[in-house]
């Protein structure tokens, strides 16, 4: 069972936030939470991975920040990465590959889901021309995410 500080999606600020049911912090024992950190989040990119081109100064390939990632990952002593590496999605050209990576990076970035018994589903497709969306559902719940393409 999932139990988890809830966590509410604001679509005008594209933005989460904690959840007050009053007088404290409300839970949620859905799949949205969880869904919102490991779709909405980035993870950190695999030495292999290729950077996506144009970044600002800050992510710079030389920079500190080149490969984003949580800096709490780095605690982790099982080695478990919060997040998804779907940024990388970001101006590629390729629609083809666009598709194929944003799959491949959110179902690993939601592939916890299913070591505890959820069934996880993710749909890519062209929202509009530029535009590559996703769809990741566990169990009802349902996060959209979305990157420009080259």
């Amino acid at each position: 069972m999932l139990c988890d500080n809830a966590l509410a999606f604001d679509p005008a600020t594209l933005q989460c936030d904690l959840v007050f049911d009053g007088t404290d912090l409300a839970i949620d024992t859905t799949p949205m939470t969880p869904l919102l950190i490991a779709a909405g989040c980035s993870r950190r990119a695999r030495p292999d991975d290729t950077l996506p081109s144009g970044t600002t100064k800050i992510y710079d390939p030389n920079s500190l920040m080149a490969r984003q990632g949580w800096a709490g990952d780095a605690f982790d002593q099982a080695g478990q990465l919060v997040g998804c590496r779907f940024w990388l999605t970001d101006g590629l050209k390729d629609v083809t590959a666009s598709y194929r990576l944003a799959a491949d990076t959110l179902t690993e970035g939601t592939a916890f889901f299913e070591g505890i018994g959820y069934a996880v589903g993710v749909k890519t497709g062209r929202i509009r021309r530029g535009v590559l969306g996703a769809i990741v559902a566990v169990e009802g719940s349902e996060v959209e995410v979305r990157a420009a393409l080259g």
